[in-house]
């Protein structure tokens, strides 16, 4: 009688995990996707933020070309 009761409890456990199973198959095949995801917008934002890095660093040398050149303007007149 102990043993039909502790089989019964087995398949029960089992049929659970066996459903557990499933449910984080699934939770951590869209973990996955999602994270895949980020990082796709991560490394486009990174690449952004290197672009206008790049885009201040040429302002700026423009401006200080242009700063030079009007003082000496200012010095020959």
């Amino acid at each position: 009688m102990k043993s039909m009761v502790l089989l019964r409890d087995m398949k029960q456990l089992r049929g659970r995990c066996g459903h557990n199973n499933l449910e984080l198959s699934r939770n951590l095949t869209e973990l996955r996707l999602e994270n895949r995801s980020l990082m796709d917008k991560y490394n486009g934002l990174a690449q952004e933020l290197q672009d206008a890095f790049e885009t201040i660093e040429d302002l700026q040398g423009t401006k200080y070309a242009l700063d030079f050149k009007e003082r000496q303007a200012k010095k020959l007149s």
